[in-house]
């Protein structure tokens, strides 16, 4: 991989933008100077705010083809080169909800990386310049599922996701990962063995965008604490035909499995500023 050098320890900043993921666009990072993030509240109508708190989060990133990406991702969102797509699951002991608590719940969603849409890049990984188109966001909490579907992104309820980090058997200090999201529409499983990388990653902003019925949404993902980063390889395992199955191109892909914890608040609004068309397969 030519970018982004797809290899465990280069996609640790990948990974650890990862960490929580659940929408897109404005938060309360600040990247050390009077400029705003783009998006910022300010600026545009808020929809909804929750948060995270110690969130153990499992992916699989893996290279996919740019025409497979095209069939889920806005003509007009450029796909970070080469294209590379991925799934995540987080379990989060604790959360809120407009400020509400929430208690324990679990996210799981599908995802392309591209260029932000707005023009702008996060510290510090402006190299990587990445933002993430989601295909869907799935949660266990009824309310939330509900908060992001009426913003407009693709998701449901699904109340069995499961997540799971045992020590391994064969290899001393590593971590089998396996994950399962029974999703009527494309259900997948995740399996990895990983390594520790290190105990603590520093605070992260990302932007996660969709394209739903009320236009361009976007969370802002302001990871403000990372830990416990563990890294490998691993398999992600989708049903034959299903949308999954079109995006990677095959039922079973490799590529660089992570997991961490990290506390987050995301912050999502409509973007009206931002224009895009759907794409010929988004579901």
């Amino acid at each position: 991989m030519t970018r982004y050098n797809l290899t465990v320890k280069s996609c640790l900043l990948i990974t650890t933008l990862c960490l929580a993921a659940c929408g897109g666009s404005s938060g309360n990072g600040s990247n050390g100077d009077d400029s705003a993030y783009p998006g910022e509240a300010q600026d545009f109508a808020v929809s909804f705010e929750n948060t995270g708190e110690n969130c153990r989060n499992f992916l699989i990133i893996s290279p996919i083809t740019e025409e497979n990406a095209r069939k889920f991702v806005p003509p007009e969102f450029e796909l970070s080169l080469p294209p590379v797509g991925f799934v995540e699951l987080a379990d989060c002991p604790s959360g809120s909800i407009d400020g509400v608590e929430t208690g324990p719940y679990r996210i799981a969603e599908a995802a392309v990386f591209i260029t932000p849409p707005d023009g702008e890049s996060f510290p510090p990984i402006t190299a990587a310049n990445s933002a993430i188109y989601l295909l869907w966001q799935l949660d266990t909490n009824h309310q939330l599922s509900a908060k992001k579907r009426n913003a407009g992104f693709f998701g449901e309820v699904v109340e069995d996701i499961e997540l799971s980090l045992t020590e391994s058997s064969t290899v001393p200090g590593a971590l089998n990962g396996y994950a399962n999201v029974p999703f009527d529409v494309s259900p997948y499983q995740l399996e990895a063995e990983l390594l520790p990388e290190g105990p603590q990653g520093p605070p992260l902003p990302n932007s996660l965008w969709h394209l739903g019925p009320n236009g361009v949404i976007n969370t802002f993902n302001d990871i403000y604490a990372t830990d416990q980063i563990l890294a490998g390889i691993g398999t992600i395992t989708v049903a034959e035909g299903s949308v999954l199955h079109e995006l990677f191109g095959s039922t079973s892909v490799t590529g660089v499995a992570a997991s961490g914890v990290g506390s987050f608040v995301n912050t999502t609004q409509l973007r009206p500023d931002i224009e895009a068309t759907p794409a010929p397969m988004a579901p």
